[in-house]
């Protein structure tokens, strides 16, 4: 199958990268390790103005009317500037969430807000699990089991976390969950949660990679080594074309997971559980060879190359859902082989 964008969605990425060169960058990462709450607000607006919080709402509740594709497209050039916004968990997972139960009333406070960039969200994917961009958010999206939960700001009790990547303001919180909290109970909704988060996930990291490899890349032929760039040695320039090679494959499962998440097809799990592997073994392989490119000078703080390196850290499938995923895979095969 030939995966290729249209020309409205390549002029999305376009204006996204257009709002992030001008507002974005490195220097901008570098900040938000210093006051995350207030990058993420000085960096939100400018993205808000483009309608991208409501873009997975319906035109009809005063969305972009965007879908699967539309955010993996955002996501992903967000990935590539490492930008320092809760785009996954206020487009994705809130916008979506708002969406699918716009009658609600609990839905209806928050969604006029949202699509007009003034409501961000954090997410709370498992019970006392840590939240980035807990300081700036408006509400928080706590999943319990087969509930899910909107629970503003102000009900919560956040204690600061320090992680691998600061830029995102990790927090412990607390989460009080009620009747008056509850979107929903039904445990297709927290299974399409997961599903959103896995995929926005997996967008960011491809990002992420396409950009390290691009840095990586940049830093090989500039760099000489007995007389010659060290980007023309085989040691070198083979693995980043390998690592090329892995990014665009897990771009493709990606375009259609997400197209089968826009379409509703019956696959849309089988996509996401080959997804989730496949972006975490790419990502250790982008991160462990950006470093290994750079050599000594990609630990230091003085380097680009590391904040994009510790964003894909933060950003990682766990070993533990990784083998989860994979479990399910081979299961799936194991019975089309018994069938057949």
């Amino acid at each position: 199958m030939l995966f290729e964008l249209s020309e409205e969605r390549r002029d999305l990425a376009a204006a996204v990268a257009g709002v992030l060169d001008t507002h974005g960058g490195a220097g901008v990462v570098r900040a938000a390790w210093e006051r995350p709450a207030e990058v993420v607000e000085e960096l939100w607006t400018p993205m808000a103005a483009l309608g991208l919080g409501g873009i997975a709402v319906a035109e009809r509740h005063g969305g972009g009317g965007g879908d699967a594709v539309d955010l993996v497209v955002v996501l992903e050039t967000v990935g590539r500037y490492a930008a320092p916004v809760p785009m996954l968990e206020t487009a994705a997972v809130l916008g979506g969430l708002l969406d699918r139960h716009a009658e609600r009333p609990l839905a209806q406070r928050w969604l006029p807000g949202l699509v007009h960039g003034s409501v961000r969200a954090a997410l709370q994917a498992t019970d006392g699990g840590l939240v980035a961009y807990a300081a700036s958010a408006q509400v928080l999206v706590a999943v319990r089991g087969d509930e899910v939960h909107l629970v503003p700001r102000e009900d919560l009790t956040l204690l600061p976390r320090t992680g691998v990547d600061h830029s995102r303001g990790l927090a412990s919180v607390t989460v009080p969950t009620g009747a008056d909290s509850l979107l929903s109970d039904d445990p297709a909704t927290a299974a399409w949660v997961r599903r959103r988060v896995a995929l926005g996930r997996a967008a960011l990291l491809v990002g992420l990679c396409d950009r390290l490899v691009a840095m990586s890349a940049g830093y090989a032929r500039d760099r000489e080594q007995f007389g010659r760039a060290i980007g023309s040695f085989q040691g070198i320039k083979h693995p980043l074309a390998d690592a090329s090679a892995a990014i665009e494959a897990t771009r493709s499962v990606l375009w259609r997971s997400a197209l089968a998440e826009a379409g509703d097809e019956s696959v849309v799990e089988e996509l996401h559980d080959v997804l989730i592997g496949l972006a975490a073994s790419t990502a250790a392989r982008v991160e462990q060879l950006a470093l290994q490119v750079h050599g000594g000078i990609g630990f230091t703080w003085e380097a680009d190359v590391h904040l994009w390196v510790k964003r894909v850290l933060a950003l990682q499938p766990s070993a533990a859902e990784v083998h989860a995923a994979r479990a399910r895979v081979a299961r799936r095969l194991t019975r089309l082989e018994g069938g057949a």
